[in-house]
């Protein structure tokens, strides 16, 4: 009797342990969309608000100090900042139709590239080398948006139709295929494409976090119109500059005739 008592606590233990991980992991991925659908968000609201200043619109556009300020979107997010030792910037580059910030940092003791041909000669850092973290999963997760979002402001005509979406759940997929079908620009999702995007389960965790030893991997879905949709697979350092280690793609639907039926 003992016995069997034994082990039907050791069992309802098993089950509550079990349950407790179940939880954890639900709470954590609810968290990791809510930070990802609010940083996209913070992020496009305040990029579709600005408007292309005339000093850029040009052959040899020149920042002025009245142009955007790369840094202030990086004030606007809970878990990162720019580390005091560094600076972010950009130059504009325009020509052929086609306009768009080339966005980089350096360190703050160095003076910034007034133009794209000292941008060129010059030896600039990463955007995100300069982006701390507040050491959490959430600072990474903003981390890796940005190195997908960061460039997306001031983009002038072609350039426009290139931009990355990040996916952070479901209703993403849902709109993408809505917008392919109705912006008159992107070519739509065939049968196939859509109906691939569509099962991709709401159970898989779209988000995925993990910190390694001294590293931490941060994997989501993206969208890119010259690819499709992919999970892209980013690996930092766990400690400031958090180096970008690598980056892995997987494809998921392709975009492209020729890429959809490679199933």
């Amino acid at each position: 009797m003992k016995m069997l008592l034994k082990i039907t606590l050791l069992i309802a233990a098993m089950i509550s342990i079990a349950g407790c991980k179940i939880t954890s992991v639900a709470e954590g991925q609810d968290k990791s969309v809510r930070v990802c659908r609010n940083t996209t968000k913070v992020i496009l609201n305040s990029y579709a608000e600005l408007q292309i200043p005339d000093n850029l619109k040009s052959d040899h556009p020149i920042r002025k100090e009245t142009d955007f300020q790369l840094g202030s979107i990086v004030e606007k997010l809970d878990f990162l900042k720019v580390n005091e030792q560094f600076q972010v910037d950009y130059v504009y580059t325009y020509r052929n139709s086609m306009g768009m910030p080339l966005v980089y940092s350096l360190p703050a003791s160095e003076k910034r590239f007034e133009n794209e041909d000292e941008y060129k000669k010059g030896k600039s850092l990463a955007f995100t080398y300069a982006l701390e973290t507040d050491f959490s999963e959430w600072g990474f997760l903003q981390l890796a948006i940005l190195e997908e979002l960061g460039g997306q402001f001031y983009q002038y005509y072609q350039a426009e139709y290139d931009d990355v979406r990040v996916i952070c759940e479901i209703d993403d997929i849902e709109n993408l295929i809505d917008d392919l079908d109705s912006d008159g620009v992107h070519q739509p999702f065939n049968w196939w494409q859509k109906m691939r995007a569509l099962t991709i389960s709401e159970t898989d965790p779209l988000i995925f976090i993990d910190k390694p030893g001294g590293s931490v991997i941060v994997s989501m879905l993206v969208f890119d119109h010259e690819v499709g949709i992919l999970r892209r697979t980013y690996t930092y350092t766990y400690s400031f500059p958090h180096k970008l280690l690598k980056t892995e793609d997987k494809l998921i639907v392709g975009y492209t005739s020729q890429s959809a039926e490679a199933k």
